[in-house]
């Protein structure tokens, strides 16, 4: 799913296939619960023991959960207009507004040490922050004025065109 701002300035999309690879054994994995299922709720027992109806539910529900959400990681996506931010994995996203930026800064250290691709919850520099990683793209992180979140970074492949996007005066800083 493409996420597009009006009046969009930037748009940037960072695929990652083994995503979309893992989401599908998953879908595959709750479609065999499901047959599973419907052969045991037709009077034939899987097994000397056969497990009970309602694990094979829980077990589609938690498979069919968890293959949405790795599903929605499978490209990260950068649109900017002329005044906002919005960054999206699917349909989850997050977005601020260039007036509750303080500062924008590029981050080259490894994106292993957030964890790994992903959304991501942290403290960078000692505050709380927000990322949403990629391990091999550098990340801009933007320090917020307000808000849950003091810092919220995202990986990209043109950090220093972002950095300029929010505020074309601004000298670029690496940490």
């Amino acid at each position: 799913m493409t996420t597009t701002l009006t009046n969009e300035v930037y748009h940037e999309e960072i695929p990652f296939l083994v995503a979309k690879i893992v989401a599908i054994f998953m879908g595959v994995l709750s479609i065999i619960f499901l047959i599973l299922l419907l052969i045991q709720i037709s009077g034939t027992p899987i097994g000397d023991n056969p497990p009970p109806d309602w694990m094979y539910l829980i077990l589609i529900a938690v498979f069919l959960g968890a293959t949405w959400l790795v599903y929605n990681l499978k490209v990260l996506t950068i649109s900017i207009n002329e005044s906002l931010i919005k960054v999206a994995y699917g349909r989850i996203s997050y977005s601020i507004t260039f007036e509750n930026i303080e500062t924008a800064t590029i981050d080259t250290n490894p994106g292993i040490l957030y964890g790994g691709w992903g959304i991501r919850l942290a403290k960078i520099g000692g505050e709380s922050a927000l990322i949403y990683n990629v391990i091999s793209k550098p990340r801009v992180i933007l320090k917020l004025r307000s808000g849950r979140f003091k810092q919220f970074a995202f990986s990209t492949k043109q950090p220093e065109e972002i950095i300029q996007l929010i505020n074309p005066s601004s000298k670029i800083k690496s940490r």
